[in-house]
């Protein structure tokens, strides 16, 4: 209550108005303090929860995976690490490099059958691990079977379950906005669905990020909210580190000096 949401709504309305073309912020906020600021600018303000107000399908159109006639690896890359962070049985569980083809495999094989202007989601993704898994498609040996088998009905959470009204919709984010404001204060109940949120925002700043063209301010605010979520701690530990060389600014905001002293990114 000391004025520091206040302070950064007004540093961010002046690096805004000082260049509105060129200058893009990101705002991951544990709370409401940006509201007005993304209704003034006329910015896109993203409250998630689990209504499917806004849903986020993390899924590009195939013309995004693929380029000519190339394949995108980048992306696929990033594709397949979202889906292997909703499949594991725990957030301690990593996959290995054989783990990690399933995947690729099946995020290809249905890109392969979507049209090219059109955007897969995951409820896709599941029916082609489950048809793997009983041999309909893709020539999986045994093991690879009961993998995708076992990955399928892990996702069922995100598309028949709880989450799927966020992540299972053909829904997709204005990135290109000028200003982004994702209010995380709903999912703070949900840490298993925050990790992968905070892996899609991730993603969006990292997209935004290589324009060197632009100038960028990225902010987090009720970070000590934040640190508790490996994918969120990562993303600031790395932006810390490289954000002067792709012309941004970050600004992390907390309660105390001890949230960031004692936290593992200190």
């Amino acid at each position: 209550g000391g004025g520091k949401s206040f302070a950064v709504n007004y540093l961010i309305k002046d690096f805004l108005l000082s260049d509105p073309s060129n200058h893009h912020v990101i705002v991951i906020d544990v709370g409401f303090s940006y509201r007005k600021l993304a209704r003034v600018f006329e910015g896109q303000y993203y409250e998630i929860d689990l209504s499917g107000k806004y849903s986020l399908n993390p899924f590009p159109e195939k013309a995004y995976l693929e380029r000519g006639q190339e394949i995108d690896f980048e992306l696929l890359t990033y594709l397949t690490e979202l889906l292997g962070k909703m499949v594991v049985d725990s957030e301690r569980e990593t996959l290995s490099g054989a783990d990690s083809q399933v995947l690729e495999r099946v995020i290809l094989e249905v890109y392969r059958t979507t049209s090219l202007r059109n955007a897969p989601r995951l409820s896709d993704l599941r029916r082609v691990l489950l048809e793997a898994g009983q041999g309909n498609v893709l020539d999986f040996d045994e093991e690879d079977k009961h993998k995708a088998i076992h990955y399928g009905k892990n996702l069922a959470l995100y598309t028949e379950g709880l989450y799927s009204k966020v992540l299972d919709q053909p829904g997709k984010l204005a990135i290109d906005s000028p200003l982004l404001v994702f209010n995380l204060l709903k999912l703070a109940d949900h840490p298993k669905l925050q990790s992968v949120i905070s892996f899609i925002i991730q993603s969006l700043v990292h997209a935004k990020l290589v324009d060197v063209g632009l100038k960028k301010l990225i902010v987090f605010d009720e970070t000590h909210m934040l640190m508790s979520d490996p994918v969120s701690t990562e993303l600031i530990r790395s932006l810390y580190r490289i954000a002067r060389k792709y012309n941004t600014c970050v600004y992390s905001i907390s309660q105390s000096p001890n949230d960031f002293l004692k936290a593992k990114v200190s």
